[in-house]
């Protein structure tokens, strides 16, 4: 039973460290605006061929998110996890298998610079990139922020490996009896 649970405490450990290494990377893939951009000269003529290429695959990567995302959310997945007997540790799998499918899109995206979607030239202007800059980071701290406001441990999957033993059992009959007690009738 100890070494259960030092299992599960040292997985939980783990997506937690692969999730934390992840969101710094994930912020500068969202934010970079100084991305470098090759000026299309008016002559040249349109590579359909690589653009359609680039965008297929930007497209696959997005989608490999949305279902591994999707997937892991399902009952069949979830009946498979507590088959197994790991459902204290299935949102760990979950943070987990997301922030893999994260790093692997920003290490696989190809940017496609001749065909931008919107172009703010930051490079040349010192007052618009501090503008952006500063958007940026506002926006990321009220992210970051957000996240505090929560049970970030139990987001995580932390609190469930360390309440496995004590208070597991309570909180799961205390959530079975408010669902009950919520459904079909309302609150009695």
């Amino acid at each position: 039973m100890v070494l259960k649970t030092a299992i599960f405490f040292v997985i939980s450990i783990a997506a937690f460290a692969v999730m934390f290494t992840t969101m710094a990377p994930l912020t500068g893939f969202l934010s970079y605006h100084d991305v470098p951009r090759i000026v299309k000269d008016n002559n040249e003529e349109t590579n359909w061929f690589a653009l359609t290429e680039s965008l297929l695959w930007d497209i696959f990567l997005v989608l490999l998110f949305i279902v591994q995302h999707s997937m892991m959310a399902t009952p069949t997945w979830r009946g498979l996890i507590y088959n197994l007997g790991l459902v204290v540790v299935e949102r760990s799998f979950y943070i987990a298998a997301t922030a893999w499918a994260l790093q692997y899109i920003m290490q696989s995206w190809l940017v496609i610079p001749d065909y931008p979607l919107w172009i703010i030239d930051t490079s040349q202007s010192t007052p618009w990139w501090w503008f952006f800059t500063l958007i940026h980071v506002m926006a990321w701290i009220i992210i970051y922020g957000a996240t505090f406001t929560m049970d970030l441990p139990e987001l995580l999957g932390l609190k469930q490996c360390l309440y496995r033993d004590t208070a597991w059992e309570f909180a799961l009959i205390c959530t079975i009896c408010l669902t009950a007690r919520f459904t079909n009738k309302g609150i009695q």
